[in-house]
């Protein structure tokens, strides 16, 4: 697998604390902040700390609240945990080697698991982007809060337009990773600069300007002629990456099946989840267009959610054909990898869904589909058959595993 073994080291330092940027009221403990100081922790780690102090904790278990400080950290969990922000510190954990970890949380649980694990994928390849090209994605707090009450607005992946950083990262630079690999000591430089040749990067100085982008300019990217300032995208800087690593193959396919979920849904070619539950919320045969949801329609939603989630069902407005595309590179990797037995190859797994892709498009034979199944979702789309409604396609699911 091309790129396995790879890793890249930290190029510089990333950027230092700025002031200007903390524009909004946080208030915090001024006891324990007076406390954390005299402690020795610096001022930016005692306010952050102090500032989740200021309120009390959602939840306090009879059972915990006497514990021995000194080798558990119970007590600060139980403040730090019912805290849900954007990002979080997690201490390490007493007794372990583990070390100090930032937990990523906007992703939203989603109902396949292609789509957790495509989010949770970009999520690992985005924070590894950051770290290798040390990219500058600072912006006012108060456009960050903007951004996050933007996006609670119906359908803010294609309409909304959300406070991103002009300039994140500076190609004028030398640039250049150290590259290592796992089965081996030696460490080589690598210059960079060649990758981005094909981004579109904007130009001038880098003034720590920001501006108002959709969020198919942040994720996909923007050229200079469509919108007269460019922008390289999320995305492009992430392939970059994993070319610089030399990730190719089966395994760069696979990785190319996720990240295409991720550029279709910011595009706006895929819908999102919220896109899909509120389109058959809206079609269903017993909406009366006065915003109330019957028993009947609760019914069919948590049943067809059910079905996306298990695979019986592939709305191909909301995944497209990357089930089918998924399952033609899990079969390449399962080649590449010499793993090709019935028992353990992911194509043997895979048989059922897609022979039920077989099956609805007139092919397969006789039994290949679960006959329970085809029966019970003809009589949802039966009921959900009204004027204006789109078909729902019963192809089977290939994304399962």
């Amino acid at each position: 697998m091309g790129g396995a073994g790879y890793g890249v080291g930290v190029r510089a330092t990333p950027p230092e604390h700025l002031p200007e940027y903390d524009d909004t009221d946080a208030p915090i403990n001024e006891e324990a902040y007076e406390a954390l100081i005299a402690g020795g922790i610096d001022e930016m780690m005692a306010r952050h700390v102090a500032w989740m102090y200021s309120r009390d904790p959602l939840v306090i278990y009879r059972e915990k609240l006497e514990q021995d400080v000194t080798t558990s950290s119970d007590h600060y969990e139980n403040i730090q945990s019912t805290n849900w922000n954007s990002v979080r510190f997690k201490l390490p954990p007493p007794g372990s080697d583990i070390g100090w970890r930032v937990e990523f949380r906007t992703p939203e649980l989603q109902l396949t698991d292609f789509e957790n694990a495509a989010f949770s994928i970009f999520t690992v390849l985005l924070s590894r982007v950051i770290i290798a090209f040390n990219l500058n994605l600072y912006v006012p707090m108060s456009k960050n809060d903007a951004n996050m009450e933007t996006a609670h607005e119906e359908d803010a992946v294609n309409k909304g337009r959300f406070f991103f950083r002009k300039q994140i990262i500076k190609p004028s630079e030398p640039l250049a990773v150290q590259l290592y690999h796992s089965t081996s000591p030696a460490i080589r430089s690598r210059d960079i600069k060649g990758e981005f040749d094909r981004l579109n990067f904007p130009t001038g100085e880098d003034n720590n300007d920001y501006d108002l982008m959709t969020l198919a300019e942040i994720i996909n990217g923007k050229s200079s002629e469509e919108s007269g300032e460019a922008f390289p995208g999320i995305l492009p800087l992430v392939h970059a990456y994993l070319d610089l690593i030399e990730c190719s193959g089966a395994t760069r396919d696979v990785l190319n099946c996720y990240l295409d979920l991720v550029r279709l849904r910011a595009s706006g070619e895929l819908q999102t989840a919220a896109q899909w539950m509120r389109g058959f919320v809206t079609g269903h045969k017993d909406y009366q267009k006065d915003s109330v949801i019957t028993p009947s329609m609760n019914d069919d939603l948590i049943e067809a959610c059910l079905a996306i989630s298990d695979g019986t069902l592939v709305p191909e407005e909301f995944l497209g054909r990357l089930n089918s595309r998924m399952q033609m590179v899990l079969q390449n990797l399962a080649e590449e990898e010499g793993k090709t037995s019935p028992s353990s190859s992911p194509q043997t797994r895979a048989e059922p869904a897609a022979a039920a892709d077989g099956a609805a498009a007139g092919g397969g034979a006789s039994g290949d589909w679960d006959d329970a199944n085809r029966q019970r979702w003809q009589d949802i789309l039966t009921r959900l058959s009204a004027e204006g409604v789109d078909p729902v396609s019963l192809r089977g699911a290939s994304l399962r595993r």
